[in-house]
C-alpha cells in the first residue's frame, strides 16, 4: 500500500462522521427547512449491486490508485455546471491527495447558450449550431447533446480552466468531430506550439497528445486542400492517467430522455467515457405536461439505459427525481407540477429494475408544493424550477452526503 494511498484509507478509517463535518461546513440540514430529513440513497433491491463500485472506490483511497468515471446527464440543472461541480469539488476534498478530473467538456458559449463558470469559452468566425432538443437537428449529435459547426476557415475557439482549487491540468484531449470529407483538419495550440490529431475514422475523433500538461488550449483548423467544408465539433473529452475520479458532467437546457435518445453517436462518444457510475437526472422536461405518461417515461428510460449498458456494462445507475415544481401555462401564468410523485415512483421502479439507487430530491423538499418554502429561502429561483448558486452547491452537498454515508455503510459491513 503506497504511503498516499495508506493515509486517505486512514482518514476514512478513523472518523467517517468527522470527515463529513469538514465537506459540509457552511451546510444547512435539510429539517432546518422544516421538512423531515430524508436525506440518503435508496436500494429497492439491496445495494450488493454497488459493491463492485465501493471495491474500485476503496482501492483508490486506500491504494491511491486505478481511475473512477462518474456521468451525470440531465438537462438545465446540470448544463448550468454548478450542481456537478460542487460534486467534484466535494470529492477533491474526500480525497485530497488524489485528483478530481474535468472529464467531458463543450463549448456552450459558441451555441449561444450559459456555459458553466468553472471554464471560460472564447470563439470567433462563423458558427452554426444545433441542440437535441429541437425538432429537426440538421447534424449528427453525440453524449454532449450538442454540435458547434465551424462554417468558415477562420473560427477559432479557445477553452481555459480557471477553478484555482481544482486539479485541472489535463494531458491528452480528445476532440469529438468531423469534416464530411476529412478535408479539414482541426489542429490544438497549447503552450503556444500547434499540435496534430490522430485521427480515428471509426470514432470520428482526434486523440492530440502534447508533450506537457496545460490548463487552456486553442483550436484552429487547416485545409488539406483549396476546398472548404464544414467541421462539425461535439465536444472535447480531457483526459490524464493520474489516479482520481472523473466527473463527467452532460446536460442540455430543455432536455427530455427523447433528447438523447435522437443522437445517434451517444454510444460512441461514450466509449471513452465508460461510466462506473450514471447519474440520472433526466425527467424535469418530459413530466413538464398536462398528461404525464409514466409507462412511456419508463419504456424510453430503458432505451437508454441499454445504450449505456451496451458500452459500459458495469455501470452503476442513480436517479435523481425530480425537484419540485412549478410548469408554465402561458405568459405569467403557472401552476404546481402534480406529476412530481408519478415520475418520482417511476424511477424508484427503474431503480428496482437495474438495481441502483435513487436519490428523492422530490422527498429532501417535502414534497408537493414544497418549492415555494425553498424559495423563501433563497435556494430556488422565481419560476421554482431552477435552483440559484447557492441552492445548486446545496443539492450538491445534499448528494454527496447521501453518497457517503452509503459509502460509509460498505465500509462498516467490510469491518
Amino acid at each position: 500500500m503506497g504511503k498516499k494511498g495508506l493515509g486517505l484509507w486512514l482518514i476514512l478509517a478513523i472518523s467517517v462522521p468527522t470527515l463529513k463535518a469538514q465537506w459540509i461546513s457552511g451546510f444547512v440540514p435539510v429539517r432546518d427547512l422544516g421538512v423531515p430529513d430524508s436525506n440518503q440513497l435508496y436500494f429497492p433491491s439491496g445495494s450488493d449491486a454497488f459493491q463492485d463500485f465501493y471495491a474500485k472506490l476503496d482501492t483508490l483511497l486506500r491504494e491511491g490508485e486505478g481511475q473512477i468515471n462518474i456521468l451525470h446527464i440531465g438537462g438545465s440543472h446540470v448544463q448550468a455546471g454548478t450542481f456537478s461541480h460542487q460534486m467534484r469539488l466535494r470529492w477533491l476534498q474526500v480525497a485530497p491527495g488524489l485528483n478530481a478530473h474535468r472529464g467531458w467538456v463543450f463549448p456552450f458559449s459558441v451555441a449561444k447558450t450559459n456555459n458553466p463558470y468553472n471554464y471560460q469559452v472564447k470563439c470567433s468566425g462563423n458558427w452554426s449550431w444545433c441542440k437535441n432538443t429541437q425538432k429537426n437537428v440538421p447534424y449528427l449529435m453525440g453524449l454532449s447533446g450538442m454540435v458547434v459547426c465551424a462554417n468558415t476557415p477562420d473560427c477559432q475557439l479557445q477553452i481555459r480552466m480557471r477553478n484555482a482549487d481544482i486539479y485541472v491540468d489535463f494531458k491528452r484531449i480528445r476532440l469529438f468531430g468531423f469534416s464530411d470529407s476529412n478535408c479539414v483538419e482541426p489542429l490544438l495550440e497549447i503552450g503556444g506550439q500547434l499540435y496534430e490529431g490522430e485521427y480515428d475514422a471509426q470514432s470520428r475523433s482526434y486523440l492530440f497528445s502534447p508533450d506537457l500538461y496545460s490548463d487552456s488550449m486553442k483550436l484552429l483548423f487547416v485545409r488539406k486542400d483549396a476546398a472548404w467544408e464544414p467541421f462539425y465539433l461535439r465536444g472535447f473529452l480531457l483526459e490524464d492517467d493520474a489516479p482520481g475520479i472523473t466527473y463527467h458532467a452532460v446536460g442540455v437546457n430543455g432536455a427530455s430522455v427523447p433528447s438523447y435518445l435522437q443522437c445517434p453517436l451517444f454510444e460512441n462518444d461514450l466509449q471513452f467515457v465508460k461510466p462506473d457510475l450514471c447519474i440520472f437526472g433526466i425527467g424535469i422536461n418530459d413530466a413538464n405536461t398536462d398528461q404525464f405518461d409514466s409507462a412511456e417515461f419508463k419504456k424510453r428510460y430503458e432505451w437508454l439505459i441499454a445504450e449505456i449498458l451496451h458500452v459500459a456494462p458495469q455501470c452503476k445507475f442513480l436517479f435523481i427525481t425530480n425537484n419540485d415544481s412549478y410548469r408554465t401555462l402561458g405568459r405569467r401564468r403557472s401552476s404546481l407540477n402534480r406529476n412530481g410523485p408519478l415520475v418520482q415512483q417511476t424511477f424508484y421502479r427503474l431503480a428496482e429494475q437495474y438495481k441502483g439507487a435513487v436519490w428523492d430530491l422530490f422527498a429532501i423538499m417535502g414534497g408537493l408544493g414544497s418549492v415555494k418554502r425553498w424559495e423563501s429561502k433563497g435556494l430556488v429561483q422565481r419560476d421554482k424550477v431552477h435552483f440559484t448558486v447557492p441552492g445548486y452547491k446545496y443539492i450538491g452537498d445534499l448528494l454527496f452526503t447521501a453518497m457517503m454515508d452509503a459509502y460509509a455503510e460498505h465500509l462498516n459491513r467490510k469491518d
